[in-house]
């Protein structure tokens, strides 16, 4: 079986526009967005043992944000939440789908659950083609999680259907 939970940055400040695309930071919305999430997404399932994350600042405070809310807000059921560490990946800075099924190709297959923290339109062309499903968006810090019972090897991701189990999005959450 192979779980892939996806989670799009929050929403990023186009304030200055001299900055690098890479280098934008959260706007105030995302700021709060963020943290507001967290819960959610722990509660919706989202493993957080393998988490890979574009190098881009917002995803970067993205995955930040939400880790310090979930630790200061830490219960019993997500105690574990509080040291969790992710891994820096260039090539999840990235904008093409079909790059994030190649990027999943090379994935350990002792891996079972991978959380990945990028962009659009990548998350949402993934998605779609991983489920043959037609979501339209995945709005800024939404998370997504997709499933396959079946799978085994990550190398044979492009070639799978995966069953869209969690699809939670800000607006309809906070």
């Amino acid at each position: 079986m192979k779980r892939i939970h996806l989670l799009r940055h929050a929403k990023s400040s186009w304030k200055n526009l001299a900055l690098a695309d890479i280098d934008r930071p959260l706007n105030k919305r995302g700021l709060k967005t963020a943290p507001q999430m967290a819960q959610h997404i722990a509660d919706a399932g989202c493993c957080f043992d393998q988490i890979y994350c574009s190098p881009s600042k917002r995803t970067r405070m993205t995955i930040e944000l939400i880790m310090q809310s979930l630790h200061n807000s830490a219960t019993e059921r997500h105690k574990g939440l509080t040291t969790i560490k992710w891994n820096v990946d260039e090539a999840l800075y990235c904008f093409s789908g079909r790059l994030l099924i190649d990027w999943f190709e090379t994935l350990d297959d002792n891996l079972s659950e991978v959380l990945i923290i990028g962009h659009n339109p990548a998350l949402t062309e993934f998605a779609n083609t991983l489920c043959q499903c037609d979501i339209h968006n995945i709005p800024t810090c939404a998370y997504v999680q997709l499933n396959n019972q079946h799978l085994s090897s990550w190398n044979e991701i492009g070639s799978s259907i995966f069953e869209l189990s969690v699809f939670l999005k800000p607006k309809e959450m906070i």
